[in-house]
């Protein structure tokens, strides 16, 4: 399976905020980007800033959008905690143990597709993570701007 990694737009604060306006345009260009892209499947986050740079995507390449509740963003200590063992946390190995059975069954079932990702700077880390095989709290250093690409 060939995979797809995007950051939403720019938004003001963590919350579930909406995108800004510097936001939308990112999503509108990043969507101009995808536009020819060979994607067989779309998956996104279901939080407010996702959702809205998932749709300006669904909107130029006229693809359906899967929201999902296992893309939302992770806790900080996950991606950037090196003074405590986070693996202890039976919280943040459920999390990153979801994370990898989600991506078992994205290669399960687009084997030989193309599948895009709409998700968080941390949880893409995390992701990248378990793809490459690298704990993520040793991602921290990766960073993941707003609307870049990751293939």
């Amino acid at each position: 399976m060939k995979l797809i990694l995007v950051r939403h737009g720019e938004v003001i604060s963590i919350a579930d905020s909406g995108l800004t306006k510097k936001g939308r345009v990112q999503a509108e260009k990043l969507a101009a980007r995808l536009r020819k892209e060979k994607i067989d499947a779309i998956y996104s986050s279901d939080l407010k800033r996702t959702m809205q740079t998932a749709k300006e995507i669904s909107k130029i390449r006229k693809q359906r959008v899967i929201f999902t509740k296992v893309l939302r963003e992770v806790e900080n200590e996950i991606v950037e905690s090196r003074k405590q063992d986070w693996r202890k946390s039976k919280e943040n190995n459920k999390r990153i143990k979801e994370i990898k059975d989600f991506l078992k069954e994205l290669d399960k079932k687009y084997k030989f597709g193309t599948v895009l990702i709409i998700a968080h700077g941390k949880i893409n880390r995390v992701i990248t993570g378990a793809l490459i095989k690298v704990v993520p709290q040793n991602l921290a250093c990766f960073m993941v701007k707003h609307c870049s690409i990751s293939v």
